[in-house]
């Protein structure tokens, strides 16, 4: 059984190396708990830094969301795709709602940007095109609404 002096080194270095994790980039709760955890770190300690983090503003959910949501708007993804992404990382959906853009019109416009960019360099025929654009977008995370909208 270890010592409360032994517990303490331990979190000290559980501590320090969570905090390299994030000078490097924004993590959310669940990836550094993931990664600490592959560090072969108790279970209980690796809950007892992530709470002291959080306390002290350096994990936060929320700065990470904003963060990942504005990166993959940039790359052209839409809501859905955004969504499924953000829970792969632990994020519930009231952080994810509260930080992804509700406005209708803002993803239609991002669908006719996108559009504009696949289309301008086609010659096929046009069927074919608007097909495949329109599978390119439903990849992306947009709906079928949101494209037949954009479309007109």
């Amino acid at each position: 059984m270890p010592n409360s002096a032994n517990v303490i080194e331990i979190r000290k270095d559980i501590h320090q190396i969570a905090l390299d994790y994030l000078a490097r980039r924004e993590h959310t709760r669940f990836t550094l708990h993931q990664k600490l955890m592959r560090k072969g770190f108790s279970h209980q300690s690796v809950e007892a830094v992530l709470d002291s983090l959080i306390q002290q503003g350096f994990l936060n959910e929320e700065r990470f969301c904003e963060a990942f949501i504005q990166k993959r708007i940039r790359q052209g993804y839409g809501p859905i795709r955004i969504t499924a992404e953000c829970h792969q990382y632990g994020i519930s959906n009231p952080i994810i709602f509260s930080q992804l853009p509700q406005d209708e019109e803002f993803w239609l416009t991002m669908i006719n940007k996108i559009w504009q960019k696949k289309s301008s360099n086609k010659n096929n025929r046009v069927q074919q095109v608007q097909l495949r654009q329109i599978r390119y977008l439903q990849y992306r995370g947009f709906t079928l609404d949101q494209i037949k909208k954009a479309k007109n």
